[in-house]
């Protein structure tokens, strides 16, 4: 009967052991489950930033055409609002201006987006009062002369760097005596 105790106490003993076993297998998969969880919810954060970033810089140009990107969090229109107010125009970036005035299509519309690099209000030889702005693209460049005195007050007020559209702009040659548009 000793002899039986002993066993009992040694088959007790290895159940203590495997059930430490056990207990400790089950903290190790426990701990892989918790990393492995982890490392998804770490992918899935990695995810959301990725396509905030995508959405942002989506939402940052102005139109594909110019290339021009504005601070979503700062503009005043929207590009897919500003895409369905232009819908019926064609969009023209300053640099292909030239092409526009050589194919000199009258009919169709066509705006210009670009941001506002300067401007100066001149006095002509008959005293009346123009402005002039550029508006600058990043690659090119136009000088816009403004002679009416509404519109020459509501510029003049637009901060410098604002991204403005001109829709349907009359068009002057090189040569001072002819107009393209």
């Amino acid at each position: 009967m000793a002899t039986s105790m002993q066993d009992v106490n040694h088959s007790s003993s290895e159940g203590d052991d495997h059930d430490e076993l056990d207990d400790l297998l089950d903290l190790l998969d426990e701990e892989e489950k918790i990393e492995e969880k982890q490392k998804q919810i770490a992918m899935e954060k990695k995810a959301i930033e990725k396509a905030k970033k995508d959405q942002y810089e989506s939402d940052a140009i102005v139109c594909a055409t110019c290339k021009l990107r504005v601070d979503p969090l700062t503009r005043a229109i929207s590009s897919e609002n500003l895409d369905l107010r232009l819908r019926r125009w064609s969009k023209s970036s300053l640099i292909n201006l030239p092409l526009r005035m050589r194919n000199n299509n009258k009919n169709q519309q066509f705006v210009i987006i670009g941001i506002l690099a300067t401007k100066m209000i001149k006095t002509s030889k008959n005293n009346n009062k123009y402005l002039i702005i550029k508006i600058d693209d990043f690659v090119a460049s136009i000088s816009c002369f403004i002679f009416n005195s509404e519109i020459i007050e509501k510029f003049y007020k637009i901060s410098l760097g604002t991204v403005i559209v001109l829709a349907n702009p009359e068009i002057l040659n090189g040569d001072k005596n002819k107009k393209n548009n």
